[in-house]
């Protein structure tokens, strides 16, 4: 009888009711909470009560369970945990439930189903727009193509907005107009239309305003009925969040529809939070593509480099034998000609080769104390004069403190490339804009300081008001040869920027679009203003008598220096490696000299050879020559003022000037 009364009392209750054991399973229930969950008589019986709720909830609830389990406690209804339930069909509700502890580790769950009440409703929609939120930043931090997320975005809002479009705009690199990056339900000519960024337009507004914008009626609003979105794709009503980095709106995102949309806080917050999100995505993105351009570029340089290195013993050979020739062809007027047209082709060459090593980071720099309103002043005459009358020139730079750390001469050739390249932008005239200012780089500077060590910069900026470039371009505007002048450049003078401006221990940027010109961003070392600069002084080819052992693997090279030094005065024995150097040197001692190339075989290196040979007899002194020789004397602890460098491809002269200093320090 009591069983019977038991029975009915629980069938009779409005709530379901789920009897579970200590294990989580459920051992009782009433009929009401089968038919809430669409099960037959019986079919609950021994499921988990995690069964119960979407997948998605399951490993929280039962850590939830096990909490409770732990510190039992009635929890009345309305008192304890909003859910959503999961029917047998995989269709979801929202739910709430009591919880009441029972004897031997049981617990009684009273469950209601909140579907027919408004409260039920707006506690379903809030955990809908959860799982949006939860699935989009499980994609966003797993997806390894983040561009994917980035197109993905309005589709993921259309369908939980339930509306008809949306749209990402992002703000141009110079803030005058907002591009459309990303949509979803927008007719493609709507969709690449742009949209200026002024208070008149809605994405302008948000983007003033730095705050979310709801628009329940675009069409009866005057400030918003003549936009193309809500002209030709009819819509209705729409709300607008800002995308902010580091409190600057980079962009908008929207969600627009044909209807009239009733949005709560709910709907705000999840797009704001979808707006964070993808800001994150972006930067992201950002890092990772001046990171993998910057790893290519870094394999680009190693490469180049071992060109180069070539490329100047040919060019050494060449230049070399040409200098020979004028020896033997005067009174050849024809033939002197045409060696020196041949002279001049080598030249080229080898200011080539200079540029490449300038890329590859190991062409020697000369820094010195540079006063950068100076030094732009006396550029700038040069550059007015190049340019003509068609070109405005702008030179912002008053700080006479402003003081760099560089070599004056490849600074030049530097921000001449960059003008050059600014005129051919623009053809029929324009504004070519240099601006130099003291910034200090922090750790959490923008993207384009972000690879700088933190400490003061002088930022150069170059801006023109040319046609621009594309992403495409973009991607490959400082690697070698690359050029977009129809062959009418060899496409190094951008490369050699770069290489020069991460020498010297700085970074570069650019910004560029198409029809809104470009600006190339210079961070350079700045230096203390009464740093003082240094000369070199110039000598005349001098003549010798002392002994030089001549190290040099190329024959071809080694030949021309011997021939050279020869006819300077000098004594010369030649070898080709640092083995056969080392073992002459242990059986003949009084050689005066050691001229050898950097790169040897047999794996001593020229570096190695000099501190061993400078250890093995006392007094003597090292010449060693390379393509790149700021990198010669690397990992060598001692003895360093003993060796001189001279760089490749070399004149006679060069080398009779270099041998004599040697010999002489």
């Amino acid at each position: 009888m009591a069983e019977s009364l038991y029975r009915q009392l629980c069938d009779a209750s409005p709530d379901g009711i789920v009897v579970t054991d200590d294990r989580g399973r459920i051992v009782r229930v009433n009929r009401r909470a089968e038919v809430m969950f669409g099960y037959d008589a019986g079919g609950l019986d021994g499921l988990s009560i995690e069964g119960l709720l979407p997948t998605r909830y399951r490993a929280v609830h039962e850590r939830h369970r096990g909490h409770f389990m732990a510190n039992a406690s009635s929890r009345p209804m309305g008192t304890g945990m909003s859910l959503i339930g999961q029917r047998r069909d995989g269709s979801e509700f929202p739910i709430e439930v009591g919880l009441s502890p029972l004897a031997g580790g049981r617990a009684a769950a009273f469950v209601r189903d909140l579907s027919p009440t408004r409260r039920g409703r707006e506690a379903f929609k809030h955990a809908r727009y959860q799982e949006v939120v939860r699935r989009y930043t499980q994609e966003a931090f797993t997806t390894p193509d983040l561009e994917q997320v980035v197109q993905r975005t309005p589709e993921l809002l259309v369908a939980a907005f339930d509306c008809d479009a949306s749209e990402l705009f992002m703000l141009s690199r110079d803030r005058r107009e907002f591009r459309v990056r990303a949509a979803f339900g927008l007719p493609p000519d709507v969709a690449a239309e742009p949209a200026a960024n002024d208070l008149r337009t809605l994405t302008g507004f948000v983007a003033a305003s730095g705050t979310p914008l709801v628009v329940e009626d675009l069409q009866a609003d005057p400030r918003w009925r003549d936009e193309p979105l809500t002209r030709v794709a009819g819509h209705r009503s729409a709300l607008a969040v800002p995308l902010q980095l580091r409190d600057q709106t980079v962009g908008v995102l929207t969600v627009r529809s044909r209807e009239v949309m009733r949005v709560s806080h709910d709907e705000v917050s999840l797009l704001t939070a979808v707006a964070h999100l993808l800001t994150v995505v972006l930067e992201r993105q950002q890092g990772e593509e001046r990171l993998a351009q910057g790893q290519k570029l870094e394999a680009l340089g190693q490469l180049t480099g071992g060109v180069a290195h070539d490329f100047n013993n040919i060019l050494t050979v060449v230049l070399g034998n040409l200098q020979l020739l004028d020896d033997l062809l005067q009174g050849e007027p024809r033939a002197l000609k045409y060696a020196a047209n041949a002279a001049r082709a080598a030249q080229r060459g080898a200011d080539l080769t200079r540029k490449l090593l300038t890329f590859a980071r190991k062409q020697p720099l000369a820094p010195k104390a540079v006063p950068v309103a100076e030094f732009l002043r006396g550029w700038s005459d040069l550059l007015a004069r190049t340019f003509g009358e068609s070109i405005q020139l702008a030179i912002r730079a008053d700080d006479p403190d402003l003081v760099l750390l560089t070599d004056p001469g490849l600074l030049e050739t530097a921000l001449l490339n960059l003008a050059l390249n600014a005129r051919d932008a623009m053809p029929h005239g324009g504004r070519l804009t240099v601006q130099a200012e003291a910034v200090s780089v922090a750790v959490d500077d923008p993207l384009d300081a972000r690879e700088l060590k933190p400490g003061p910069y002088v930022l150069i900026s170059v801006t023109d008001t040319g046609h621009g470039m594309d992403a495409q371009v973009l991607r490959h505007v400082f690697e070698p040869f690359f050029t977009t002048k129809d062959g009418r450049g060899s496409g190094l003078g951008l490369a050699m920027v770069y290489g020069f401006v991460k020498q010297t221990g700085g970074g570069v940027a650019v910004y560029s679009e198409p029809g809104h010109g470009s600006t190339f961003k210079l961070y350079l070392p700045r230096a203390q203003p009464t740093a003082a600069a240094t000369a070199a002084a110039a000598v005349s080819r001098p003549l010798g008598h002392e002994r030089v052992l001549v190290v040099e693997d190329d024959a071809d090279v080694r030949l021309l220096a011997t021939i050279f030094l020869e006819a300077t005065g000098y004594t010369v024995v030649e070898v080709a490696d640092a083995a056969q150097a080392l073992a002459l040197l242990r059986d003949d001692p009084g050689f005066d000299l050691v001229f050898s190339d950097v790169v040897l075989p047999g794996g001593t290196s020229g570096a190695q050879l000099a501190q061993q040979a400078l250890r093995q007899v006392p007094g003597l002194r090292v010449l060693l020559a390379s393509g790149y020789p700021r990198d010669a004397l690397s990992g060598l602890d001692g003895d360093v003022d003993r060796i001189a460098l001279l760089t490749k491809p070399y004149s006679r002269d060069d080398l009779a000037r270099a041998v004599r200093m040697a010999l002489d320090a």
